[in-house]
């Protein structure tokens, strides 16, 4: 399924609930493994990114209010999420990412510890 030597990942930078306007905008630099309306939080891997290397993105950010009535209200189309099961995100982490286990799902995250070690260098 992650083909893990041509990709990278999209990582949240922000703790909150996604939003359909973030994810539009998100998936046009890769696939998405969440849709709206997911609680994520600030180092969860939301997608996979077209490029090598990891993306930050801010998957909760809100369409701006201003003017709305001058604005028609527009139709946004999402890709479906992927799944994926616990066997692809064993095979695809790295040594600076966890694979989180709970009953209701499977996340991959970065892992705070090679974060904190990255900035102190």
């Amino acid at each position: 399924m992650i083909d893990s030597h041509e990709i990278g990942f999209q990582v949240a930078f922000e703790d909150g609930s996604s939003t359909s306007y973030a994810i539009a905008s998100s998936q046009e630099r890769g696939q998405m493994f969440i849709g709206p309306g997911t609680e994520v939080y600030k180092g969860q891997i939301v997608g996979i990114h077209q490029r090598p290397g990891d993306l930050s993105l801010n998957v909760c950010k809100k369409k701006a209010a201003t003017n709305v009535r001058s604005n028609k209200e527009q139709t946004v189309v999402l890709d479906t999420p992927l799944d994926y099961s616990l066997d692809d995100c064993i095979e695809y982490i790295q040594e600076d990412e966890l694979v989180e286990v709970t009953p209701s799902s499977i996340r991959m995250c970065k892992n705070p510890k090679f974060a904190a070690a990255k900035k102190s260098r």
